[in-house]
């Protein structure tokens, strides 16, 4: 935690290639398997992963953290608090990204691995927090999710619409009096 303060409080100068920094980032991914110091953890990775602007050195920590979280959210079974929180921390982080090819790469990276996780947990309560996660990168960028969603195969296609349909809540149904059609109808075409 207090290598994490020193990193993130103010300005970091500390050079790229600065041999304690994957010390650093080791030591926080396998903190958050330990359930009694997970919740720090999380905190310092949420610090690593949002903390702004970014230095060179900060994105570096950035390069060298993204893919073991993405491993840690898609082989942590059963799924913790803190697999959650990751989830969040990258789908926050998605949001900061400005558009074009790193905002396109991120969500392609992310959809899969909620996807992923919310298939191999199976239970509800993750299903609810992949498509609340979905949608918040869907209302990131709506052109980059498409892009993302089209180039998915059917069976992950068919997998987050059925994640989707089952965990998102529609608009309310008014039928008009007379058991007409519904006024306002949630579409959902991923084909």
């Amino acid at each position: 935690m207090a290598s994490t303060i020193v990193v993130t409080s103010g300005v970091n100068i500390l050079p790229t290639n600065d041999e304690h920094l994957p010390k650093l980032c080791d030591q926080i991914l396998s903190s958050l398997d330990d359930s009694l110091i997970s919740t720090i953890a999380v905190q310092c990775t949420r610090s690593l992963v949002m903390s702004s602007p970014k230095t060179a050195c900060d994105q570096g920590i950035i390069r060298y953290l993204l893919p073991k979280l993405i491993n840690f959210v898609t082989t942590t079974t059963p799924s913790t608090p803190a697999t959650a929180a990751v989830c969040a921390i990258l789908t926050a982080f998605a949001r900061t990204l400005f558009g074009g090819t790193q905002l396109q790469v991120a969500i392609s990276l992310f959809v899969p691995m909620l996807l992923e996780r919310a298939r191999i947990d199976g239970t509800p309560e993750v299903g609810r927090e992949t498509a609340a996660r979905l949608l918040e990168l869907a209302q990131t960028d709506q052109n980059a999710f498409k892009a993302v969603v089209a180039n998915l195969d059917a069976k992950q296609r068919i997998y987050m619409e059925e994640v989707l349909r089952s965990n998102v809540a529609g608009p309310r149904r008014e039928v008009a009096v007379g058991g007409g059609q519904p006024s306002i109808a949630l579409k959902m075409n991923f084909g």
